[in-house]
């Protein structure tokens, strides 16, 4: 079985993350509230009941098939890998 890898997802780098299993998550978020801080840790979205994640971004809705989030992951590690050599 392949290992999952995760890379951040296109347009969405600072919040998102796109897996090569399809799977989406969201990044660890820092809020600097005057002297305190407030940390809301990332998790993996949950899928909906059409087969599609939804994510609020920037003011705007977007909705996204697994498949997209497999493609943008391996399109991700191909130009990792290209950069590498």
């Amino acid at each position: 079985m392949q290992e999952e890898q995760w890379f951040p997802l296109k347009g969405l780098e600072d919040s998102y993350e796109c897996s090569t299993l399809g799977r989406l998550r969201s990044k660890d978020r820092v809020w600097h509230l005057g002297a305190n801080k407030r940390i809301k840790k990332g998790q993996i979205k949950k899928i909906r009941p059409d087969g599609s994640y939804f994510i609020q971004a920037s003011g705007r809705n977007k909705t996204f098939l697994p498949e997209e989030l497999k493609a943008m992951a391996e399109a991700a590690a191909c130009q990792k890998n290209d950069g590498s050599q």
